[in-house]
């Protein structure tokens, strides 16, 4: 299974009220509804037409049908009770209910919202309606064609998108932003990129840990040259050069401050041509599709809070207290 590694599940019973409870017990058989992973994939597009550039939702149904073969089980995606699919820069009406059609699944559609933590969500959602046993395999995935798509743009072109209109979908997850939350104070101070917020943030950690500008700066390029080693290793990694320290905390044309002590490459991409997917079902129907235990990943433990604030109204920006207390 492609970037996932496998583990032997957690200790516990299986009375189906937490995830963490339905693992089984070491050496016995897991019970029917205890959620596993079986499929994983990526996909990286790097096309050198733009104008024939697979569009987000075909890379994400790719991707879907790669981690089917993952599995050993490529009929299971028509049997789907549940797409999720993470929100993305495409303005898609329901890309989960589009997919489920592709794979003649008669599936629950979900939506993600646009977040860094969106995929963790998705996948905690759907282990626990597993173990709750009100579904019993759902696949989630999640692309961008942005890279291609602005290439297409500068060349006065104009890409091409399916599933724009259509109802909604059945769920929504995660922190859904209105036309009013564009709208307060901090917007209008200029804070409206998490670039922008991450500096803030950042900045105070500098003041709290007692660095100056030039150690900070050195710390946190240090960091990313390190995961960008690792990278330049992934093929589908999307950078896979390895640039120095030096080179990514060091201004230049290429390189130019997004907010500091931010450069472009201390800064997330969404500008990829990537997708990726997981397929997670219940050990009972993987039992049925055949797919070994070997192939099986079982979800521990998820734990997230959700804390929206503003940032002109926090007491602190180098903590969060109520995180803390999750924590």
């Amino acid at each position: 299974m492609r970037g996932l590694r496998r583990s032997a599940p957690a200790r516990g019973g299986s009375d189906g009220r937490a995830l963490v409870s339905l693992v089984r017990e070491q050496g016995r058989p897991a019970a029917d509804r205890t959620p596993v992973i079986v499929g994983a994939a990526q996909i990286a597009q790097r096309a050198d037409d733009p104008a024939l550039a697979r569009e987000p939702l075909l890379l994400m149904e790719d991707a879907l049908r790669a981690a089917a073969e993952d599995a050993g089980a490529p009929a299971l995606l028509a049997q789907a009770d549940s797409v999720a699919i993470c929100q993305g820069l495409t303005s898609y009406a329901n890309p989960a209910a589009w997919l489920a059609a592709r794979f003649g699944a008669t599936a629950e559609s979900v939506l993600g919202s646009i977040s860094g933590t969106s995929v963790q969500q998705l996948v905690a959602d759907a282990a626990l309606a597993i173990g709750a046993g009100r579904r019993e395999l759902v696949l989630i995935a999640g692309g961008e064609a942005e890279s291609s798509a602005r290439r297409l743009r500068r060349a006065g072109g104009k890409p091409a998108r399916s599933c724009a209109e259509g109802p909604p979908p059945d769920r929504k997850l995660g922190v859904q932003l209105t036309a009013a939350d564009w709208k307060g104070p901090d917007i209008s101070a200029g804070l409206s990129s998490p670039a922008a917020c991450f500096a803030l943030f950042e900045t105070a950690l500098r003041h709290r840990l007692g660095l100056s500008v030039e150690e900070h700066r050195a710390r946190i390029a240090g960091l990313w040259s390190r995961n960008a080693r690792v990278a330049a290793e992934n093929p589908y990694a999307w950078v896979r050069r390895a640039p120095s320290a030096e080179e990514i905390a060091t201004p230049a044309p290429d390189n130019p401050w997004i907010a500091a002590p931010y450069t472009k490459l201390l800064v997330a991409n969404m500008v990829v041509d990537q997708a990726a997917a997981l397929i997670l079902t219940s050990a009972g129907r993987a039992r049925r599709l055949g797919i070994p235990e070997s192939r099986w990943i079982y979800p521990h433990a998820s734990v997230q809070a959700v804390l929206v604030r503003e940032v002109s109204r926090r007491d602190t920006l180098a903590t969060e207290p109520p995180l803390a207390r999750v924590a």
